[in-house]
């Protein structure tokens, strides 16, 4: 049996399998006469309002609205669809070849005739039909070259034409024919960096930008198949900040904007006959910079104003004329202040509310009563709130309606029951005990063909011994050729 393993990176760090929760936020960008970025600058208000709307995870990584109005929310465990009044939510099904194919959703797009795709950490892409109530699943096939490239997909686009171009997690991107069910592949024999493409736009001229988490930025024109790069060149200011991208957006005007891991945002003017780029960096000196230099979500809203996402300084207004930046972040003696200085996720809706992921907090301003409302966490099942952080799922055969969970507080053993999910074991790290559990943090589990449970962990390989209720440890041993080469284990396959 093969293990392939994969270390936490900074991408983890940032957009990690952590407590994350949803803020949803309406601005009126004129109060009472006084234009945003004014010298009389207003203050945002965030009300928070318990209810009894519920929401299926904490973590919120994508949020689209469809055509007809739904609001669709990818987090960890599960899709949200929201209606205005409560929440849906799809996840995959063991004995259901037609569920969605993973519960753990990075990207969200409608195409322009209203089909809904979804992209899925290790479950490739989805199609959601409307009037089936199903999802039709395009995976990587090694053996077919017109299949998607990897399965584990960061971001998804539909250019001019209806194609779709996907961003993925070690196989470059592909450019997706709906029409054939074909795909092509770019950025696939290159470095490893170049492989990870965290973000795809088009821009107004039909130019394919693609994002990469360590090698700069792509343009692809589709028509000559031809890719220019643009990397980071130390000291050359003419250069992009940052070869580790985390987001990339085209506005109105057709400005690109790039947002940076530690680099700060970026502004391409890229013209045929104007070609430059403008670095916005945090300055200690003035209240008008960027609030932090790891920009993670961009978005431009209906008035014009951009919006920036950063992780560790709240959102940042950009008012492109001045230049300005204007920052609202967390303030824990402030109970309207943002709940939290983590944005990963920028959507304005039709209506022009505007929602903002954040690391805590789920909230939805009521422009009429002049509050948030907060959505409440639906758990998965009923085990204490701090073991709701669940990283693998998998079925017990030897027990009915049974399947274990791997979560960040252990291994569980669990069966279905009259609705509610009963413990019936329940495996933890013990520090004098070698046959205990490795590490707490069970983040895969698979079933080998022989029928041992494998658990992956922090520290580690376990194989479960169920006679004996045990677990016989696989540590790394970076120096051994044969052994395990890092100690925190994501993926386990045979």
């Amino acid at each position: 049996m093969q293990v392939a393993v994969c270390k936490a990176s900074i991408l983890n760090s940032l957009m990690k399998r952590r407590p994350i929760l949803i803020l949803f936020i309406f601005f009126y960008f004129s109060i009472q006469g006084t234009q945003l970025f004014s010298s009389n600058f207003p203050k945002l208000r965030f009300d928070k309002v318990q209810t009894e709307n519920e929401i299926s995870d904490k973590t919120i990584k994508c949020i689209v609205q469809d055509k007809k109005g739904f609001l669709w929310i990818g987090t960890e465990t599960g899709l949200n669809r929201y209606d205005g009044f409560s929440f849906k939510t799809f996840r995959p099904e063991f004995d259901n070849p037609f569920s969605i194919s993973c519960g753990d959703i990075w990207a969200l797009c409608e195409d322009k005739i209203g089909n809904l795709w979804i992209g899925t950490d290790g479950g490739g892409l989805n199609k959601y039909n409307p009037v089936t109530n199903s999802f039709k699943v395009y995976t990587h096939n090694e053996n077919d070259i017109s299949s998607i490239s990897a399965d584990k997909i960061w971001t998804i686009c539909e250019d001019h034409s209806g194609k779709l171009w996907i961003g993925t997690d070690g196989g470059g991107f592909n450019c997706f024919n709906p029409e054939t069910g074909k795909f092509t592949h770019y950025l696939t024999n290159l470095d490893e960096n170049s492989a990870r493409v965290i973000s795809v736009i088009e821009d107004k001229n039909h130019m394919i930008w693609a994002g990469t988490l360590g090698s700069g930025l792509y343009k692809l024109n589709p028509a000559n198949g031809k890719l220019v790069h643009f990397g980071h060149v130390k000291n050359d200011p003419s250069t992009i900040s940052s070869n580790r991208i985390l987001y990339v957006y085209g506005d109105k005007e057709g400005l690109i904007w790039v947002g940076t891991d530690g680099g700060g945002l970026n502004c391409i003017r890229n013209s045929k006959t104007n070609f430059n780029i403008v670095h916005y960096y945090k300055h200690a000196a003035t209240d008008w910079s960027l609030s932090n230099n790891v920009v993670r979500s961009i978005f431009e809203d209906s008035r014009g104003k951009l919006w920036i996402g950063t992780i560790g300084g709240g959102v940042d207004i950009l008012d492109k004329t001045s230049g300005r930046f204007h920052a609202f972040m967390s303030n824990p003696l402030d109970n309207n202040s943002i709940n939290h200085d983590w944005v990963l996720a920028i959507y304005e809706d039709r209506s022009g509310i505007i929602w903002l992921g954040t690391y805590r907090g789920l909230n939805k301003f009521n422009p009429e009563k002049n509050k948030f409302e907060h959505y409440k966490i639906k758990p998965f099942h009923k085990l204490e709130k701090k073991y709701n952080e669940m990283y693998a799922i998998i079925p017990e055969p030897a027990l009915l309606n049974g399947f274990w969970i791997g979560t960040l507080s252990g291994l569980f053993l669990v069966s279905k029951e009259e609705g509610k999910l009963r413990v019936h074991k329940h495996f933890i790290h013990q520090k004098n005990n070698p046959r205990s559990l490795s590490h707490d943090n069970v983040y895969s589990l698979y079933r080998s063909k022989d029928g041992m449970l494998w658990v992956g962990t922090r520290r580690g390989l376990c194989r479960f011994n169920p006679s004996g209720n045990s677990f016989v440890r696989h540590k790394a041993h970076p120096k051994v050729a044969d052994s395990l080469q890092v100690g925190d284990v994501w993926v386990i396959y045979e």
